[in-house]
């Protein structure tokens, strides 16, 4: 009976913490939106991080002040170097700039009710999603 409460106990915990994640960022997609502003960056490095994440790591200038962020990609490692060196477009927030995202992935285009730009189609051959 204690082992069985002791799995229960952790999966709670587990599905508690993915919530808070999950509000998070949901929070931060709705900040965002709330007084968005669209404009370029540019994905200087991409490398494979803790547990296996893929990240795409970028810049913006907004104003006189850069902004860095890091955005994890679910695309095989091998397109990785693909996505180095480009520029990308970038969604913020014009009153909080520190609220911001890179714009890769069609669902990131979808979450912000963007249509995917033309100009990023040479992405087709690297991001599964695109044939969901």
């Amino acid at each position: 009976m204690t082992e069985t409460n002791g799995k229960i106990g952790t999966v709670v915990v587990v599905i508690a913490i993915l919530l808070v994640v999950w509000l998070i960022g949901n929070n931060k997609v709705e900040s965002i939106k709330k007084d968005m502003q669209i404009g370029n960056c540019f994905v200087y490095e991409v490398s494979v991080g803790y547990k296996g994440w893929k990240n795409a790591y970028y810049r913006a200038q907004i104003g006189s002040k850069e902004y860095k962020g890091v955005v994890t990609l679910g695309i095989p490692a091998e397109s990785m170097p693909v996505f180095a060196n480009h520029w990308f477009p970038f969604v913020y927030n014009v009153n909080d700039p520190d609220q911001n995202r890179v714009l890769i992935e069609p669902s990131d285009f979808k979450k912000f009710g963007i249509s995917f730009p033309d100009s990023l189609a040479w992405l087709k051959d690297y991001i599964s999603s695109f044939n969901q």
